[in-house]
């Protein structure tokens, strides 16, 4: 009789400890991989920015405040070759410092921020977007957000930028 409760609790140790494993098991697989998955793909899109081949690297923002009404703002500037050079640069000095994956926004609208869109010589393109504070890629109405680690180097490359819009959307 003594065995029999012994052979019970060992099964019941071994389920429990079954049951544990498969319930951080699903754990891991919703949070983890995706936040895998997103962290590759701003690699990528990062990587392409700052090595691909391009036929033109163009930065935007639909909300710049060059105008007096919100029907006429907006500003473009297509880079020359020194210009993408030059932010190449700031952010190869940004990348070094690394980034972290912050909370995603979802339901955002479309993406309404600065944009940084490189386009090679095949047709396809890579953008992300830059905000004061994190850059973003936009997909499935989603911002994935990542915050640079080293804010200095983000504040220069986000001026930077920011100062090759201003100076197109000076009034002729």
């Amino acid at each position: 009789m003594q065995k029999t409760v012994k052979t019970r609790q060992g099964g019941t140790l071994v389920a429990g400890i079954v049951i544990l494993c498969v319930a951080l098991g699903i754990i891991f697989v919703t949070i983890a991989v995706p936040h895998v998955r997103e962290n590759h793909i701003f690699e990528q899109r990062l990587h392409t920015l700052l090595h691909s081949d391009c036929e033109r690297v163009v930065i935007s923002d639909p909300l710049y405040k060059n105008a007096a009404t919100p029907l006429d703002r907006g500003a473009e500037v297509m880079l020359s070759e020194a210009q993408i050079k030059e932010l190449r640069v700031l952010l190869q000095g940004v990348a070094d410092g690394g980034f972290r994956n912050v909370e995603n926004e979802s339901g955002v609208g479309g993406a309404w921020d600065m944009k940084c869109q490189l386009r090679a010589p095949d047709g396809t393109r890579t953008d992300l977007y830059f905000t004061e504070s994190d850059v973003y890629f936009y997909a499935d109405g989603t911002a994935f957000c990542f915050e640079a680690k080293d804010l200095g180097a983000y504040d220069a490359l986000y001026a930077y930028m920011t100062g090759l819009l201003a100076v197109q959307a000076l009034p002729e």
